[in-house]
């Protein structure tokens, strides 16, 4: 299975997120079956997670009319529990966060539990991205607390890693990403699943891809760095970042041991997203 999410930063409204919904869906939804082992997660601005969620319940609701009609049942003839699976499940788009905050609850201003976002709809959420760590200072042990808050309302965190271009230009980019993953997740036995997104932070936004070598190398070295050292995670997925595009995403999902994307400025545009869904 491949994992491709959206990451909208601080972008889009509720205009637009409609626009964009018919557009994806238009797009995508043509060719869903052949390509069903995609997962699709979008994470937009907090305030429009609801919105989008109540959208994406639409479509379950349709999808549950159809397996009623196929299986010859009536509404009350399926739990509660069980329309609820039916419905949730069924949807095409899985919705995430980009950020959760420190503490459960309390008087922390303007963060977001993960309670609160569990609450909302959200399966996923962003852990550490280099635009946190940036621009609000985060380091291992912040990200660290997000990360088990997220584990504990099964939101199934996303964890990002990677060098600036000075660890690069040294060739420490692995004892560096080794330091990100050990920092947070060194202390988490219970963790099952893991998903870490590689971000080498000077392709971010820049329109410099890394090379296809550059990833995998890097790739290749972060599964056997988790496989050693953590042997209790079952299910393991490494998603690349940094200037994924529609040109570049099937190169990149064709590399040995990248299991998925975790796209920014091009998921914004519906049409490029769902070329990058479909490669």
């Amino acid at each position: 299975m491949k994992i491709i999410i959206a990451n909208w930063k601080m972008n889009q409204d509720f205009d637009k997120t409609d626009e964009w919904l018919n557009i994806f869906f238009e797009k995508y939804g043509k060719v869903y079956e052949s390509i069903s082992k995609r997962l699709i997660v979008l994470c937009p601005p907090a305030i429009l997670i609801d919105y989008i969620d109540s959208e994406l319940m639409e479509d379950g609701f349709a999808f549950f009319e159809k397996i009623t009609i196929q299986q010859n049942k009536k509404v009350e003839d399926f739990s509660v529990e069980e329309f609820n699976d039916i419905v949730f499940n069924s949807r095409i788009i899985k919705l995430g966060a980009q950020d959760c905050g420190i503490e459960h609850s309390g008087a922390f201003t303007g963060d977001i539990s993960a309670k609160m976002l569990k609450d909302v709809g959200c399966e996923y959420v962003i852990i550490g991205h280099s635009e946190r760590r940036k621009y609000h200072h985060e380091n291992d042990e912040i990200i660290a607390k997000k990360f088990k808050n997220a584990i504990d309302y099964k939101l199934q965190p996303v964890l990002c890693v990677g060098e600036n271009i000075d660890i690069r230009t040294k060739n420490e980019q692995q004892d560096f990403v080794a330091k990100q993953i050990i920092g947070v997740i060194a202390k988490m036995a219970e963790i099952k699943k893991l998903i870490i997104a590689y971000e080498p932070i000077w392709a971010i936004g820049t329109g410099q891809n890394a090379s296809s070598l550059e990833i995998a190398q890097m790739a290749n070295f972060i599964k056997d760095f988790v496989s050693k050292n953590f042997p209790n995670i079952e299910e393991f997925f490494l998603l690349y970042g940094g200037s994924v595009n529609s040109k570049n995403s099937q190169e990149i999902l064709q590399i040995d041991n990248v299991d998925g994307l975790l796209v920014g400025g091009a998921s914004l545009d519906a049409q490029e997203f769902a070329s990058i869904a479909n490669s």
